[in-house]
């Protein structure tokens, strides 16, 4: 309620997480991916304002959206109106619909909102899983709205701005969430005889370039990742016309290339970040140029590398893998070790597993690592021998005391070899 006045929050449903001051929905952000998208408005309009100036806002609220699209962006149309018995909020009847009164009574006390229904995924932008959305209503609860020429000419006595509620709104159902702009019409709506925004801002026409316009392009390589020499096909996609694009791309390499799709080799390992950039050839203002990035990893041979370190039990022994994982270029690791006779006493896939033993001895440890690019192993020993007796006068430490317990000292020897091998065929120095 609005402290001291009685009068609810107009609150809006969905909360959004982006980096910019504009958000997209969350969870499961969505797409319009045909067009047009029609809407019905309800043929009973809200308390504060006539049939006539409720179609007209509604009007109003689509040309605003409409006017700050791009190429790619789904133009709303109006498709007249409609009886509440005929459709309704959230009844996945794919038909877009705004609703006064909400007649299902499943939002009580929330003055605004709207759900939209979506299916599948379309397209992973930026590391974003969008859906395609497929049905999208808008509830105008029972409470009193005005015009904006009327809020601002302070001719309201008691409502919600309804040409900002309802541009908000479509804001929704296009897929944007809430900005921290305050100047957008995505920001938080005001109180009752509030004018809030009713044009969307540069912020709001960011938001809707990065899901619709060619902000919305994307860039990828295949594959991302591989050894050397690696070849790689990138493409770049989007919902413009190819033809309306010129594309150049930098692989960070010394080399270059231009098209849509273009292939390319790395001939030397390393973490490479592929810049691709196209510029609009058509005559259209909304982002005429658009730059992105994609990471590709060309890996080198592996190498492996490990030792054992004694815990606090003397015949328990951590296998430490110390090999670099920073490249990414690793899969798995396998560790053997066998006693002096032969005898497997540990086979394990961990990658730091512990290794007890029963017994005085060598052991002898085998790590092999997996990577992208091929295989590496090391190979150490790991002895574990009598302590040497405490002369008479020494430390005094009782019988049984930690000190005495330890009465083994583990000595690890590591051997380390750079070539590959398999464990039916590996030379061991005597």
């Amino acid at each position: 309620m609005l402290r001291g006045t009685g009068r609810p929050y107009l609150l809006i449903w969905l909360v959004m997480a982006q980096a910019n001051a504009w958000e997209i929905h969350e969870p499961n952000p969505y797409v319009w991916t045909e067009s047009p998208v029609e809407i019905l408005v309800h043929n009973t309009s809200p308390d504060g304002v006539t049939q006539e100036q409720f179609e007209a806002a509604v009007d109003r609220a689509i040309a605003g959206w409409n006017a700050a699209a791009c190429d790619g962006f789904p133009e709303l149309v109006n498709a007249g109106t409609h009886d509440d018995a005929l459709t309704g909020f959230d009844n996945q009847d794919n038909t877009n619909s705004i609703i006064v009164g909400d007649p299902a009574h499943e939002l009580d006390g929330v003055p605004a909102a709207s759900l939209t229904f979506r299916f599948g995924n379309v397209e992973v932008h930026d590391g974003t899983i969008l859906a395609g959305a497929v049905d999208s209503d808008t509830v105008l609860n029972n409470v009193p709205f005005d015009t904006h020429d009327n809020i601002i000419s302070g001719a309201c006595v008691d409502g919600y701005d309804l040409d900002h509620v309802l541009t908000h709104q479509l804001g929704h159902l296009l897929g944007l969430g809430h900005s921290e702009d305050p100047d957008a019409v995505m920001f938080l709506s005001p109180g009752p005889c509030e004018a809030g925004p009713v044009e969307p801002s540069p912020d709001d026409v960011d938001g809707i370039g990065w899901l619709y316009g060619s902000a919305a392009l994307r860039a990828s390589c295949s594959p991302p990742v591989g050894g050397t020499p690696l070849s790689t096909v990138c493409y770049l996609t989007s919902r413009l016309d190819p033809a309306d694009l010129s594309v150049s791309w930098d692989f960070g390499d010394g080399g270059t290339g231009s098209g849509p799709t273009v292939d390319h080799v790395f001939e030397g390992e390393g973490r490479f970040e592929v810049e691709v950039c196209a510029d609009r050839l058509d005559d259209s203002d909304c982002e005429p140029r658009w730059c992105g990035t994609v990471d590709v990893n060309v890996c080198g041979e592996p190498e492996a590398s490990g030792h054992a370190e004694p815990t606090i039990d003397p015949l328990v022994f951590r296998l430490v893998n110390d090999t670099d994982l920073a490249s990414g270029c690793y899969q798995y690791s396998h560790w053997t070790v066998t006693s002096a006779n032969g005898d497997i006493v540990l086979d394990s896939t961990w990658w730091e597993p512990d290794l007890a033993v029963e017994a005085l001895g060598t052991y002898r440890v085998f790590l092999t690592v997996e990577g992208i690019a091929g295989d590496a192993n090391v190979e150490f020993t790991v002895d574990v021998v009598a302590p040497v007796e405490e002369e008479k006068g020494g430390c005094g430490c009782a019988h049984g005391s930690p000190s005495a317990a330890l009465w083994l000292l583990a000595i690890a020897a590591i051997r380390r070899r750079s070539q590959s091998w398999t464990m039916h065929s590996v030379a061991v120095d005597p």
